[in-house]
């Protein structure tokens, strides 16, 4: 289905691949979610900068093993007990001295209808 809204879109010529939940069988914040992308690109867990505005998205990928950005734009609780094991920033702008100095590419990351909800970096070496 996401193809379709991608090719729609006219945004399917622009992407090398397209990772959808609708593989792995499971809906995050399951891990197997979120290896699944590091799994495709052939790299560790840990090489994925991941970013996202949800507390339970960002406990998801960190169980997975992935390098958490909080973007924690309304200074919301930490319900998920993430205390220090993801960084947590005010907005993405602040992320950019985060990426390091490698070459990041930015992957966004869509909903079912196509709209970009979160984005997940990986940093070249």
């Amino acid at each position: 289905m996401l193809e379709r809204v991608l090719a729609a879109a006219g945004l399917a010529p622009l992407l090398d691949d397209v990772l959808s939940v609708e593989s792995v069988g499971v809906v995050k914040p399951d891990a197997r979610v979120y290896r699944f992308a590091a799994t495709q690109l052939g790299i560790e867990a840990s090489e994925i900068a991941f970013q996202t505005a949800n507390a339970w998205d960002a406990a998801g990928a960190a169980a997975a093993g992935l390098t958490v950005h909080w973007i924690n734009r309304d200074q919301a609780p930490d319900e998920y007990g993430l205390g220090g094991s993801v960084s947590e920033l005010p907005r993405l702008a602040a992320l950019s001295p985060s990426l390091g100095t490698g070459n990041p590419t930015l992957i966004p990351l869509l909903d079912e209808a196509g709209i970009p909800f979160d984005s997940l970096t990986v940093e070249e070496q």
